[in-house]
């Protein structure tokens, strides 16, 4: 008994002994590298005047090198990345939209290391919306300098916070030639969006989700309409990425930097779908983007329950249903809106490339794949746009899944 609980007490010590070198490292580390990247691009500002493509790709390389840093705190605390579905990094040169759904603290950096990890990739190349809060960070300064969109939480920001992101996007995605966009469609956490979100969701009849909380379109939408003005030049992708950690637990920024959590593999599963195969008109873009959601919610209970990732959903695991709607918000029998969401499992992946009119390239299943990273050197949507309307249509489209009929997503 005593030789056991001294052993568990100097486990105990080792672990704080480590936890507490990686939390002074990662304070020096931040005090150090960032303030050096930021003088360095002071003194290249002449040169952003006389050869502007040559300060952004020199930008872009020390871009990566900050990357690095942050990479390093997952990978070296045992947090590795398992990728599944579409080989998304075959898009890398194209204009591509790409959407997570957000947990917690530790998605960014997670994000950051899955982009590190790719020598061929072009992280200088990558425009990330977030909430403006995340300016007021240590890595919001360095993300101002790159370029990237702060968007501003609040009903009472909504119209404003759009005509910004559409000015930005004019104003700097488009000449610049960034390539990628991150967006968080669901506009924060989970853990502080999903009340909020489940209350909504019961006001309208939509399903009750428990891993994911419903999306917001504005942004998306003022993404595909910018993009559609470009034509040819415009976006041609967007990913669909599903963040899962194990047991339905996030890990969160304390556990990457004093790595106090068991290690882990975190998955990412991608699946793209062709710009023109998305609807544009409002309602329509809204009940896409839920049906994406009601798909992550359904593989992520399988996972969860598992242990086993899913490429589709199953038939085990249907989409959940709704919560009896409020006494106080029930809608009137004419404004009344369908509470049956029964949903059979997507088609297949067949079917789910006949769904799109421009046929994906070579976007061959990738087999699991832990990364870790090589030696290198070292949103939120503000907008509520979910409408009576668009949950009308989500339930219709649900509806018509059921049948067997054609979605409205397909049109």
């Amino acid at each position: 008994e005593s030789s056991e609980s001294s052993s568990n007490f100097l486990s105990r010590l080792w672990r704080l002994m480590v936890a507490v070198t990686r939390i002074v490292f990662v304070i020096i580390n931040n005090f150090y590298c960032i303030p050096v990247h930021l003088l360095w691009l002071l003194l290249l500002q002449p040169l952003r005047l006389v050869c502007s493509s040559l300060y952004w790709k020199i930008e872009g390389v020390f871009f990566r090198w900050l990357l690095s840093m942050v990479a390093m705190w997952s990978y070296s605390a045992g947090y590795d990345i398992i990728e599944l579905g579409d080989d998304v990094w075959k898009l890398s040169q194209d204009r591509t939209l790409v959407m997570y759904n957000h947990q917690s603290t530790s998605d960014v950096p997670l994000i950051m290391a899955a982009f590190n990890s790719r020598p061929g990739f072009s992280t200088g190349t990558v425009m990330w919306i977030m909430d403006r809060v995340f300016r007021l960070t240590n890595f919001g300064v360095v993300s101002l300098m790159h370029g990237d969109f702060f968007i501003r939480a609040g009903k009472t920001h909504r119209e404003s916070s759009l005509l910004a992101l559409r000015q930005h996007l004019s104003s700097f995605y488009q000449p610049m030639d960034r390539k990628w966009i991150v967006l968080f469609p669901e506009g924060g956490f989970l853990f502080n969006r999903k009340p909020i979100s489940q209350k909504y969701g019961q006001k309208l009849g939509l399903p009750h989700l428990q891993n994911v909380s419903l999306p917001r379109s504005g942004a998306l939408k003022a993404i595909l309409d910018h993009s559609h003005a470009q034509g040819d030049q415009g976006i041609k992708w967007i990913v669909d990425v599903t963040v899962g950690y194990p047991g339905g637990v996030p890990l969160n920024l304390q556990a990457l930097i004093a790595a106090h959590r068991p290690p882990c593999n975190v998955v990412m599963h991608y699946r793209c779908y062709s710009v023109s195969s998305i609807p544009r008109d409002e309602p329509s873009l809204n009940a896409w983007l839920y049906e994406r959601y009601i798909e992550k919610e359904r593989m992520l209970s399988e996972y969860y329950a598992t242990g086993v990732f899913p490429d589709s959903p199953s038939e085990d695991y249907p989409t959940p249903d709704p919560l009896p709607p409020l006494e106080s918000l029930q809608p009137s029998p004419a404004k009344s809106v369908s509470t049956d969401c029964e949903l059979n499992p997507p088609s297949s992946a067949t079917n789910r490339d006949a769904e799109q009119s421009t046929a994906l390239p070579d976007l061959s299943s990738q087999s699991q794949c832990v990364h870790r990273q090589s030696n290198e050197p070292a949103s939120n949507m503000c907008a509520d746009s979910t409408t009576a309307a668009a949950a009308a249509a989500v339930s219709s489209l649900l509806e018509t899944k059921r049948s067997g009929e054609q979605v409205i997503g397909d049109s």
